[in-house]
């Protein structure tokens, strides 16, 4: 066999591999979207802020994210402009493992979750799995005091700046912040770009996630 067919052999080999490599991450990533992967929002039970779960609730779901509702208490949420929404489960039953994105809505009456140690936990376990974190308006009090702030670019109700920069956060007053998985928003103005920030982070985290897998695959095939 002389060079030049090796060298075509070898070529050939290798152009394979890439498209196959290509087909799988486009088949990994319709996969993922098609078995429906699910979003958890988290709204306390009176007072949450109305605009900053259905906006992005209805976002979500046209994307085609099943969302589920956790609350610090069972029944239906209402919300402080009067909208209500039935609570799928009490905080203290998620496994943040059920899903691939973390919400935690705003509004007045969110204070009573800034230090609710289930939530601390779920918040945190996101975060380590650099799974997308999310929160808006006042709720990134919450990310502050979890601990998950430090060092990271934030944004959130004016009001609350303070608790955001005393858990180490760089506060930024823009509309919606990124600071790698965690995004944040700064009220019931954000809830669009916001849910939109949320949705790109994900669908990036999965086509990222399936061309490490692809890349790892191809070379065992080496």
């Amino acid at each position: 066999m002389s060079l030049t067919t090796v060298d075509r052999f070898t070529s050939s080999f290798l152009l394979k591999n890439i498209f196959s490599s290509i087909m799988s991450i486009l088949k990994g990533v319709r996969f993922c979207m098609d078995k429906k992967q699910k979003i958890l929002m988290v709204a306390v039970h009176t007072g949450f802020r109305d605009e900053e779960l259905f906006i992005p609730k209805e976002i979500f779901e046209k994307e085609g994210f099943e969302v589920v509702v956790a609350s610090n208490s069972p029944g239906q949420a209402i919300g402080k402009l009067g909208g209500t929404i039935p609570v799928d489960l009490v905080i203290s039953h998620v496994h943040p493992d059920d899903y691939a994105a973390l919400v935690v809505v705003g509004g007045p009456g969110v204070a009573v979750l800034f230090n609710n140690l289930d939530l601390f936990g779920i918040v945190r376990d996101f975060s380590q799995k650099r799974k997308v974190t999310s929160a808006i308006c006042s709720a990134p009090v919450v990310f502050a005091n979890a601990g998950i702030l430090n060092s990271k670019k934030a944004t959130c109700f004016s009001e609350q700046r303070d608790k955001l920069e005393n858990g180490g956060a760089f506060y930024t007053g823009h509309l919606v912040e990124r600071d790698g998985d965690i995004i944040t928003g700064s009220g019931p103005e954000a809830s669009k770009e916001f849910a939109e920030a949320v949705v790109k982070a994900i669908h990036w985290q999965t086509g990222e996630q399936d061309i490490r897998a692809d890349m790892r695959n191809t070379r065992k095939r080496f």
